[in-house]
């Protein structure tokens, strides 16, 4: 027995087809825009300082396949006296994307007392890895 599919039907199953495609592939994981977008969705707090001491924390970022092939790992100890950051020393990486690169960022977290800073321009991961890295050390 043979079964005719009218050509209003046809375009109908094709329809369905590619939007449950298009719906599947969304859920793979998450769909990122742009590399600022994906840096604007990493949250950034700071937290309650602790008591004094020196406390360590790292911090590793790598943007989503597809996007440019680029991560970041910063390890830093954080110096608390009296309630206050006083110091952070920078551990890991040695190298940085700019000359000013950390004296401009610890800067304006010990200015500000606070992770929740500007990123240093052209350093937009190196700063949210180090600004992560800070707030890790002062979640201990």
């Amino acid at each position: 027995m043979t079964h005719y599919v009218r050509k209003g039907q046809r375009k109908a199953c094709l329809c369905v087809t590619f939007v449950l495609i298009a719906m599947l592939s969304g859920c793979s994981g998450i769909a990122v825009e742009s590399p600022s977008e994906y840096i604007a969705s990493i949250p950034i707090h700071t937290p309650p300082l602790p008591i004094d001491g020196v406390y360590h924390g790292s911090y590793f970022i790598a943007l989503p396949a597809g996007a440019i092939a680029i991560d970041r790992t910063f390890s830093v100890d954080v110096t608390v006296i009296s309630k206050k950051i006083s110091n952070i020393s920078i551990e890991v990486p040695s190298t940085f994307p700019s000359p000013d690169f950390e004296s401009t960022i610890t800067q304006r977290v010990l200015a500000s007392q606070s992770v929740t800073v500007d990123a240093v321009s052209g350093a937009t991961f190196s700063s949210e890895a180090f600004l992560k890295a800070v707030e890790n050390a002062l979640e201990k």
